[in-house]
Parts: C-alpha cells; structure tokens; sequence
C-alpha cells in the first residue's frame, strides 16, 4: 500500500494535492482500500464512459438504422405491389373506355347513319324501304346538350324483302364498329313472296366525342 502511495505521490496526476495525499496516510488501512476500491470504480465508470460508450451507442444506432431500413423496405415493397395493382386496373378501366367509346356514333357519324347508311344497306341487300320514321321527342336544343353527353336515338325502319335480304340487311347494320341496337322486330307476310319488315332501331350517341388520332 505505501508503494501505491508512494507512485501516486511521484506521478500524481494533475488536481491531485500533496496534501490530500497525506491525509490518504492517516487513513486506516481499511479506510484506504475502501478509498482505493472508490477509485478503481471511477476508474473503471471513466475507462467505460470514454472508450466503450461511444461504439455502443454506434452499435445500437447502426441497428435502429438497420430495422428503419427494413421497414422501409417492406413498405416499399407494399407500395410498389399497390401502385402495380392500381395501374393494372387503370389499364383495364382505359380499355373498356376505349371499348365503350368506340361503340358510340358521334354527331357526324349518327347523321350520315339515319340519312344515307339505312338506305345504301338496304340497297346493297335488295331491300325496300318503306318508311323511316324518328320520334318526335328526338328533337332537342343542341345548345343544351352537356359536355360529352351520351343520347339514345331511336327510329322506326319499314322494309320489305324476302327472308334472306331483311336478315342480311339486319347484319349489314350491326357490321360496324358502332353498336346498333334492334329493339323490336316483326315480320309479315304481304300479297306476293315477299315480307314485310318493322323494327325499332336504337343508337347511343356521344356528343363532343373525342376521335382518336391515327397513329
């Protein structure tokens, strides 16, 4: 014990008295290794809070940062599988649209339909038309039609022919990329071989269609 003293009292570190020192020897001898045991565990706390501290602090940071990052990895991938989801039914919901708006005559193309397309089917399949009537409510203020409005426009076709012409007439119709609804349909016989033919005709008309550009 007077060795370690007399060490301390040589290379005493700085703040450290000779006095204090001294009265280290008055001390008891269990008095002193309590006081050396004190010291030792300062030592100790000091050599721990300097060198083993800090990398545990690093330890444990480098591992938050770790669980951050797979969960931020897992959400990623969450996200991705949500957004792949959403554009997958986006392009789905883009075809039937495409689908739907080529089903639907535009303004132009619902004219020249009633005006002059019954009459050339009817005469390419060797039908007669009769008559050709429009509904009287069809009538309608083109200035209050909304943006992008679809309207059903109905008409009454009479036709006589036979059989094979007015089924043929029929199909000549519905072979176009718009729909061509046949509500109703009758057939009679008349005086001679041939019938005739009354059906009630419905097309879906989009107003201010967007018509796509060739490629």
């Amino acid at each position: 014990m007077d060795k370690v003293f007399h060490w301390l009292l040589i290379n005493r570190p700085k703040g450290i008295s000779v006095t204090l020192l001294n009265s280290y020897t008055k001390l008891t001898y269990s008095s002193k290794n309590a006081v050396l045991v004190v010291a030792c565990c300062i030592a100790v706390v000091a050599f721990y809070n300097h060198f083993v501290a800090p990398y545990r602090n690093c330890l444990r940071a480098a591992q938050t940062y770790e669980t951050l990052a797979g969960t931020l990895e897992r959400k990623n991938r969450i996200i991705a599988g949500y957004v792949k989801n959403k554009e997958k039914e986006l392009q789905q919901l883009q075809h039937k649209s495409q689908l739907i708006n080529a089903s639907l005559f535009d303004g132009v193309k619902a004219k020249q339909f009633f005006l002059s397309g019954i009459q050339a089917a009817a005469e390419q399949t060797n039908c007669i038309v009769n008559s050709l009537k429009f509904p009287q409510d069809r009538k309608r203020d083109s200035a209050s039609r909304p943006s992008q409005a679809v309207e059903a426009s109905r008409m009454t076709l009479s036709v006589t022919g036979g059989y094979r012409n007015i089924v043929a007439l029929i199909n000549k119709l519905q072979d176009r990329p718009e729909r061509v609804w046949i509500d109703s349909l009758r057939i009679k016989s008349t005086a001679g071989s041939l019938l005739r033919c009354n059906m009630t005709i419905t097309i879906y008309v989009m107003h201010n269609k967007e018509v796509p550009a060739d490629d």
